[in-house]
């Protein structure tokens, strides 16, 4: 389905009434959203159901759309947002892996690994360093734990990270410098403070 509407004129349609018109735009950008939500989320198993929440937020709210900025900005602010929340709600550190698993019969269990990693000691160490760097992370304002977020976590190019916050590249940079060095200062006074 190859509409030559342009997107507001799409947009337009749909907020008229044309209910079809919205699966232009599904089509148009299914594949742009998937992506993101995976670069974000970086959970493969979670990505349709968080492509099809966007959509669906995206239809309820399209008349907030006020086209100050091109749609495509206006759909990855959608996207973005989702993805972030998602990531936010998910209780396991970036880099973990649930253990349990469940059964066709729907019982959980969690499943054995063979040893060979870490040992206890570095283990706990390993985990208070993640714990340190996440309470550091969440003290940082919240402009600068999403470039953070964005960047270090997901890594993200500036230019994508400039796109999904609307902002310059130039704006993206300095803050994340400044939010680097923020959260330096953050992880030092935490080190000092454990000696």
């Amino acid at each position: 389905m190859n509409d030559p509407r342009s997107d507001s004129a799409v947009v337009q349609a749909v907020l008229e009434g044309d209910i079809n018109a919205f699966e232009v735009l599904v089509l148009r950008y299914q594949k742009k959203v998937y992506n993101t939500v995976l670069r974000i989320s970086r959970d493969p198993s979670s990505v349709e159901d968080l492509a099809q929440e966007v959509f669906i937020k995206l239809f309820r709210g399209l008349e907030h759309f006020r086209g100050e900025s091109s749609f495509s900005t206006y759909l990855y602010r959608v996207t973005f947002n989702t993805a972030i929340d998602a990531l936010r709600k998910r209780n396991t550190a970036p880099g973990q892996v649930s253990l349990q698993q469940e059964s066709e019969e729907g019982e959980t269990f969690l499943m054995e690994l063979p040893d060979g990693g870490p040992l206890p000691l570095e283990q706990m160490e390993q985990k208070e360093r993640a714990e340190a760097l996440r309470a550091a992370i969440d003290r940082l304002p919240d402009h600068h734990r999403q470039v953070i977020l964005l960047r270090e976590i997901n890594e993200l190019s500036y230019q994508e990270i400039s796109d999904l916050l609307a902002l310059n590249e130039g704006t993206v940079k300095s803050r994340l410098n400044r939010a680097r060095a923020t959260l330096r200062g953050l992880l030092e006074e935490t080190l000092t403070r454990a000696m």
